[in-house]
């Protein structure tokens, strides 16, 4: 017997590629229009994966979008509270 969290398990998600573009796209906008992102964090492991997420899509231009914003790592600050 296996027991395990479902909680998003039965529903329909969208195409996870085109909403990381989507969220790139945000990010870019933001940072290029010089605003602050705020990412609230309710737990302590999952963030750190979303961060690691945005520094390889952005930073090291893995995305399409990230190869065309030319995001460099001095544009980004993260702070932990």
């Amino acid at each position: 017997m296996v027991i395990a969290e479902g909680t998003y398990g039965g529903a329909n998600h969208p195409d996870r590629e085109a909403e990381l573009e989507r969220f790139d796209r945000i990010i870019v906008d933001a940072i290029r229009a010089g605003k602050d992102i705020v990412i609230p964090i309710i737990s302590l492991d999952r963030p750190i994966f979303g961060m690691w997420e945005i520094v390889t899509r952005l930073l090291e231009k893995k995305s399409k979008i990230g190869k065309e914003a030319n995001i460099k790592p001095s544009d980004v600050e993260f702070l932990y509270l």
